[in-house]
């Protein structure tokens, strides 16, 4: 009987490490290229995605970046928006921490509620906006099946 117990055991573990690292395909990395807002830009994003907790861990790293006064008229700000598709309305994620020297912006450590999402960068004049304008620098579905 014990060693049936111990093979039960085995059999049980041997599963649950297999579910588990077939659900754990490592973050998503996708390489974005701008729209012709901003051309050259380029952007990567890494979504580790948490199907458990129905979640996204998001990093984004954009470079050769212009500043967003170059790209929209009294741009002030790179905002970052998700929305889990076109019948809900975008949510605010944060804006890109914006380096002018070197043109590179970045969003660190950010999660959103959804593992699969469109995910877009915009140009605006102000970080407090309720919703993204049509100046779109990047956008990205975020999707584990892809």
């Amino acid at each position: 009987m014990k060693q049936s117990r111990s093979a039960i055991t085995r059999s049980l573990s041997a599963a649950a490490l297999v579910a588990l690292l077939s659900a754990c395909g490592g973050p998503l990395r996708y390489q974005v290229q701008s729209t012709q807002r901003a051309p050259g830009s380029d952007a990567e994003v890494i979504a580790n995605v948490n199907s458990g907790q129905n979640n996204t861990r998001l990093e984004i790293r954009a470079s050769n970046l212009a500043p967003a006064s170059r790209l929209v008229t009294n741009g002030t700000v790179f905002m970052v928006w998700q929305r889990r598709n076109s019948s809900v309305a975008w949510s605010r994620v944060g804006s890109l921490s914006y380096n002018d020297g070197n043109r590179t912006g970045d969003l660190r450590d950010t999660t959103v509620p959804e593992t699969t999402f469109e995910l877009q960068i915009t140009a605006e004049a102000d970080a407090n906006v309720g919703s993204p304008s049509t100046n779109v620098v990047f956008q990205q579905v975020v999707n584990r099946a892809q």
